[in-house]
């Protein structure tokens, strides 16, 4: 689902899509990681830097620097 709206240039279809697994499976560092290198894709930076600011802060380490 994500990968074929990205493949269709549906940045913020995606986006929802990575979001509602993010909500799911909210220890899932490979659907965070790619909710942030999407954000930062659409120049979202700060919500990028967020999103891994708070997963770390919850003890997800793959998202600390």
């Amino acid at each position: 689902m994500v990968k074929a709206r990205l493949e269709s240039g549906d940045q913020d279809g995606a986006l929802k899509a990575l979001a509602q697994m993010h909500s799911t499976y909210p220890k899932d560092a490979q659907t965070l990681l790619n909710m942030a290198a999407l954000l930062q894709t659409m120049d979202r930076d700060e919500e990028a830097k967020a999103l891994l600011d708070n997963a770390c802060k919850e003890g997800l380490a793959q998202a600390c620097p």
